[in-house]
C-alpha cells in the first residue's frame, strides 16, 4: 500500500510542513505502507509554471506521479484569508478529474482559528469533485498549538491531544485503504 503526505503550503519551513511530518511519522508505525512527503514548497515554482504534468521536469512528473499512484493521501493544508493557497489548487488543475477516484483521503488544515470552517467549505468539496472518499475525521490544528523553536521557520507540534487525534486519524485511514485494497485484489 502507499500513501502520500502532502504539504500544501508554498512557502518552505511552515507549520503545515511540521505538522505533515507528524502525520509521516504516524504512518511509520505501518511497515507495509510505503509513504512519501509531497512537499509544495519544493514543487511549487515548477508547478506553477505548468498548465499540464507533460510540461514539468522528469523530477516533478515522479513526485506528482507518487500523488497518483497512492491509495491513501493526506492532506495538510493551511488557510490564508479565508481560503486555500492558489498553488495548492493549482495541484488539481494539472490532474485529469479521475485520477483520483476512489483513493481514501485524510485531511488536515491548519491557521487562525477565525477559519476552522474553510476545510469543510473548500477543501472537503474539493476533493471529493475528484472523487476521493474524504474520512469524516479531520483535524483543524490552530497556529497557537504549533511551538516555535529559536530559529526561524521551525515548528513543532507538542500538543498530546493533537498528536493522539493525528495518530487515531492515520490508523483509521490505513485501516480503511488496506480493507479497500484487499477488496479490489478478491
Amino acid at each position: 500500500m502507499k500513501a502520500v503526505v502532502v504539504s500544501g503550503d508554498p512557502l518552505p519551513g511552515t507549520r503545515s510542513l511540521a505538522i505533515a511530518k507528524r502525520y509521516q511519522a504516524a504512518l511509520m508505525q505501518y511497515p507495509t505502507v510505503q509513504h512519501s512527503l509531497f512537499d509544495l514548497s519544493i514543487w511549487g515554482n515548477l508547478l506553477g509554471s505548468a498548465t499540464t504534468l507533460q510540461q514539468l521536469p522528469d523530477h516533478a512528473l515522479d513526485a506528482c506521479q507518487q500523488l497518483l499512484d497512492a491509495n491513501l493521501i493526506i492532506i495538510i493544508c493551511p488557510i490564508f484569508h479565508q481560503g486555500l493557497p492558489g498553488l495548492f489548487k493549482h495541484i488539481f488543475d494539472l490532474l485529469d478529474p479521475t485520477a483520483l477516484r476512489n483513493k481514501i483521503a485524510l485531511q488536515c488544515t491548519t491557521g487562525n482559528l477565525l477559519y476552522s470552517n474553510v476545510s469543510e467549505q473548500q477543501l472537503r468539496p474539493l476533493l471529493e469533485y475528484f472523487g476521493l472518499f474524504v474520512l469524516p475525521i479531520d483535524s483543524y490544528i490552530p497556529y497557537s498549538e504549533l511551538d516555535s523553536a529559536p530559529l526561524p521557520y521551525c515548528f513543532s507540534l507538542n500538543n498530546a491531544q493533537q498528536l493522539q487525534r493525528i495518530y487515531f486519524s492515520v490508523n483509521q485511514a490505513v485501516s480503511l485503504a488496506k480493507s479497500q485494497q484487499r477488496s479490489i485484489v478478491a
